[in-house]
């Protein structure tokens, strides 16, 4: 690959003297390519990307070095042009992670000799290494003032601007940079990671393609490529692309993993699981990953016994792993094996006693165990061991929340975005402030959407107050929503999405004075339990819609018309936790004077007909009306409804939201949503919640639900009243 010829710096005698200009890109690995910086010293010294966490300059180092650096900086000011001085002071820096010296030494320089590129250079990676972006934008500008043409300043300056979250000017940035030398591969692999940042998959794609193909030997470059594949959803050439890395690099885990995610993406999860078995069977394995990947897949397909196996042989071979033992404990939890669980956490505990991943591991065991005290000292020790355990902080969180202490626990729920499975937050899409709990007065606050429907229905729950506080409300939410949502809110903008990038061009969003991510609305609005407005209803279905299913319910006969839904949960270990046989549910369903009404998203005609088939029993159903496909006719069907029993999925959070009676099938270990303990929760005054005894065993709260049912229909005759009136019901009261 042809290299650029180095930048020379003012008083430079040649290009091969001067201090690198180093990539900003990850080259800290012997996966990467090597730093675009032209005379490619050994000591050339990367900016930290964006995706990475930047080092503490408080690293606590030995008097020793600290004597070398400060004695290095008092020869450094007595002799201002001596570049070797220069590299010794950055390798330094460095290797001890104390910016803070190279920020005076370099900016004294930067005041003595203001037409020093390579001071100003130095001068802007240091702040940038101490997350002062503003200043080192600055620092880089002013070397592109001095040398205009210099690829390496713009990429640099680029890789600054992304860090502070300004893509568009980073695009720009890395468009300079390959406009003075179109081989720059860092400088085309900076562009698709922000092009990615900014949704535009597509066009990240192209470029990385360049990047790998100027730089072949970079396997993360590679691997970022069929990852960016993945995520756009083109599985075919991701799973290609996994498995050319795979036929390189036979031993590299992240390869196998990609390529098995490709497969199961595409529903060949079989072929996928087969894959990993073969990649773990090798003997060259660099970590026990893949097994951790082919267990996880195996628990995905409910096959746990063969997951837990999978995990046990990994262990004879990585004893001392703690994330084995971790997984290993969670998958005895998911099939019902506390004890053993437990007894895995101890393990890891007592091996590793000052371990905050392990006690975290115990902790969220205890959590299960319904030990919630003591859960929650555990979270406290691991934070006291490592305050920056993300696992800790936000499983921490959660617990405050379901124990109702709202204001803590809505605090350290921010730590979701720091998740390493987590999406990048998606303020990204508009550089506007964030919202911090500030007056709204004549201000346009955006709401972003986040998580699922469920969700997306409970936050609406805030909108009314930034109603009233803000002078106009623009808020996202899932497409299906958008009628519901526009209706209830007619004061407020209602978006809907399917891509990340649509929002930014929005014009009232981009418009917007400040932005807030719906789960960071509470933290703001609902810090204590007096905070939660005791409204009935705050969404209203469609009144024409109603009347509609309102006649075709009353032409089933006299009685009360219940909706039920059996079935929840995104991924395999929440339908596994949630979701209950409809089998189980016969004995309610024989409840006289009731009309049962089919609420299951997704297709369940064949349990419908088996039902009817082997227990003569009729729950009424119309395929057509689909909240995957229709939400707003939904929410007409069940607000027409009498009551709505339902597993906690987002069924129960419709009809709370609608104010229509409804008891939740809560398990024993929920989602903070559904509190800890207590048949009521504050979102919604109409819930009330029935909580699972035993985990997995559903049978016994079901025959307690017929028997209040039948006390229910027996206490308010076969012809339920209205609890109040249409208006009553489905306007927004508090």
């Amino acid at each position: 690959m042809k290299q650029p010829t180095s930048a020379q710096f003012p008083g430079d005698a040649a290009p091969a003297s001067s201090i690198p200009i180093p990539s900003a890109t990850a080259c800290g690995t012997a996966d990467a390519p090597p730093p675009y910086n032209g005379a490619q010293h050994n000591d050339a010294l990367p900016i930290v990307p964006p995706s990475q966490s930047l080092p503490s300059s408080g690293t606590t180092i030995l008097p020793q070095a600290t004597q070398q650096l400060q004695q290095l900086c008092h020869e450094l000011r007595g002799q201002p042009h001596n570049r070797n001085l220069r590299r010794r002071l950055v390798h330094l820096c460095r290797q001890h992670k104390q910016w803070n010296l190279a920020v005076d030494t370099f900016g004294w320089l930067c005041q003595q000799q203001p037409n020093d590129a390579e001071a100003w250079f130095l001068l802007g990676i240091a702040q940038h290494q101490l997350g002062c972006f503003a200043k080192a934008i600055h620092c880089f500008q002013a070397v592109i003032r001095l040398l205009p043409r210099s690829a390496e300043a713009h990429q640099n300056l680029a890789a600054t601007y992304e860090a502070a979250g300004k893509f568009d000017e980073a695009l720009a940035a890395y468009d300079r940079a390959i406009a003075q030398h179109p081989d720059f591969a860092a400088a085309h692999h900076g562009r698709g990671h922000v092009l990615r940042c900014l949704g535009r998959l597509n066009e990240a794609i192209d470029a990385y393609r360049e990047a790998v193909g100027l730089c072949p030997k970079s396997r993360i470059w590679h691997a970022e490529l069929g990852q960016l594949l993945l995520d756009a959803g083109r599985l075919r050439e991701a799973a290609a692309c996994f498995r050319e890395i795979a036929q390189r690099y036979p031993a590299w885990d992240r390869a196998w993993i990609g390529l098995a995610r490709s497969l199961a993406a595409t529903g060949k999860t079989e072929e996928a699981i087969e894959t990993l078995r073969a990649a773990a069977s090798r003997s060259d394995t660099e970590s026990p990953a893949v097994h951790r990947f082919l267990a996880e897949l195996l628990g995905t397909a409910s096959r746990w016994p063969e997951a837990a196996q999978v995990l046990n042989d990994a262990l004879s071979c990585w004893p001392d792993s703690d994330e084995l033992l971790s997984q290993l404990a969670m998958t005895y939890r998911r099939l019902g094996a506390l004890d053993r669980a437990l007894a895995l956490c101890r393990r890891a505990v007592a091996r590793r006693p000052r371990s905050s991943q392990a006690i975290t591991q115990l902790a969220i065991a205890h959590q299960e165990c319904g030990w919630l005290r003591r859960a929650l000292n555990r979270y406290r020790r691991a934070l006291q061991l490592d305050p920056q355990n993300v696992v800790a902080q936000l499983n921490r969180a959660l617990l405050l929340l379901s124990t109702g202490k709202f204001g803590p626990g809505w605090d350290a729920y921010e730590w979701r975005w720091k998740l390493p499975q987590a999406e990048r937050p998606p303020w990204h899409r508009l550089s506007i402030p964030h919202w911090n709990g500030e007056p709204l007065t004549d201000k346009t606050i955006f709401v972003h959407a986040e998580q699922g429907v469920g969700d997306d229905i409970m936050f609406a729950s805030c909108f009314d107050d930034l109603l009233r506080a803000a002078k106009q409300c623009v808020f996202e939410c899932d497409q299906r929503l958008v009628p519901l949502f526009s209706r209830s809110f007619p004061k407020a903008h209602i978006v809907g999405t399917k891509f990340a990038d649509s929002l930014a061009s929005h014009p009232i969003a981009a418009q917007a004075d400040v932005q807030v991510v719906a789960g960071t609305m509470p933290r703001f609005l609902r810090r204590r339990i007096s905070d939660f407005p005791q409204q009935r209803a705050y969404l209203i279905a469609d009144a024409a819609r109603v009347a509609c299913w309102r006649q075709r319910l009353a032409t089933l006969g006299p009685g009360l018309k219940i909706g039920i839904s059996w079935r929840g949960g995104s991924g395999a270990e929440e339908r596994h936790r949630r979701s209950t046989n409809l089998d189980d549910w016969v004995p309610l369903l024989r409840c006289p004077g009731v009309h049962f009404v089919n609420l299951q998203y997704g297709d369940c005609h064949a349990e419908l007909h088996e039902c009817m088939r082997g227990h003569q029993v009729l729950i009424h159903s119309w395929p057509q009306c689909q909240p995957l496909s229709n939400l707003d006719d939904f929410a007409a069907l069940v607000a027409s409804l009498d009551l709505v029993i339902s597993v906690t999925n987002a069924t129960v959070h419709l009809a709370g939201a609608l104010g229509v009676p409804a008891w939740a099938l809560v398990p024993t270990v929920a989602t903070w949503r559904w509190m800890a303990q207590g048949d009521s929760m504050p979102w919604y005054t109409s819930v009330r919640l029935f909580r699972q005894a035993t985990p997995g065993c559903w049978k016994p709260l079901l025959h307690n639900i017929a028997d209040q049912l039948r006390c229910w229909v027996a206490t308010r005759g076969p012809y339920l009243k209205p609890h109040s009136s249409w208006s009553g019901r489905h306007a927004r009261t508090t």
